[in-house]
């Protein structure tokens, strides 16, 4: 398996994420029937600006760039946080997006591991994310590594 290291996001870095993560999210969201495609930009924005409202800065919100320790290339990015008000110390993985070229070839394990690693030595007593249905992949990828389904959501076009 691949060995990466998560260094954190320079403010460039995070501004070429931004652009793609909001587009992201929106057309997720859309492909997920839970927003139209004509408010869903907006809607991404306004959720970034909500989660992120000092970018890099923001209190207990750790973003990422994925290097491969080998090449040092990058290879993907990751956002890890924490929910605010829970009991227990929970981590959250918001988004983490393996390059293109680097898919399928043991980054995203890589990522996830280090991830987890990163959690606990943040204080996590927990970890979660959560994962469109519309991405088996991922959902495979979770599974494999150990997440269960704590709930769900599920919806009909009428």
């Amino acid at each position: 398996m691949p060995d990466v290291q998560l260094s954190l996001m320079s403010e460039i870095e995070y501004s070429e994420y931004l652009a793609r993560g909001i587009r992201a999210y929106a057309d997720d969201n859309v492909k997920a029937g839970r927003w139209g495609p004509e408010e869903s930009l907006k809607l991404a924005e306004d959720a970034y600006k909500q989660m992120l409202p000092q970018g890099t800065k923001t209190k207990d919100q750790y973003l990422f760039g994925v290097r491969d320790k080998v090449t040092g290339n990058r290879v993907g990015i990751a956002w890890l946080g924490f929910l605010p008000g829970e009991s227990m110390k929970v981590a959250f993985i918001y988004d983490i997006e393996m390059d293109e070229a680097f898919r399928g070839r043991g980054f995203g394990t890589a990522t996830m591991n280090e991830l987890e690693d990163k959690a606990r030595k943040l204080g996590a007593t927990r970890i979660a994310l959560n994962v469109f249905s519309h991405n088996p992949g991922a959902v495979r990828l979770y599974r494999r590594l150990g997440y269960e389904v704590i709930s769900s959501n599920m919806a009909k076009g009428i």
